[in-house]
């Protein structure tokens, strides 16, 4: 399959699920399938036990994406950080 081919979720869904050795999902697939665990944990409240898991199988074996993963946690926590301190100076 082309690099650059997109995949229906459906067939995203079943590769992900796949218990077949061999089955890689690329970061775009694994991003859109965490997009729709995500929306459908929003809209109907299914378990976020799956989303973790499929979040962190990938991060486990793409560095690009656990690359950026704690880029973007650094970032968040410098922002939490600066609004606590925000927080504690008086007016």
């Amino acid at each position: 399959m082309p690099k650059d081919e997109i995949r229906p979720l459906w067939r995203l869904l079943m590769a992900a699920t796949s218990q077949q050795e061999g089955v890689t999902l690329s970061c775009d697939d694994c991003f859109a399938i965490l997009e729709y665990l995500a929306d459908m944990h929003a809209r109907i409240g299914i378990s976020l036990k799956l989303l973790r898991l499929m979040a962190k199988n990938h991060l486990s074996c793409c560095p690009d994406c656990r690359q950026y993963y704690r880029q973007r946690l650094e970032q968040l926590e410098s922002l939490q950080v600066a609004a606590a301190e925000t927080a504690k100076e008086p007016p």
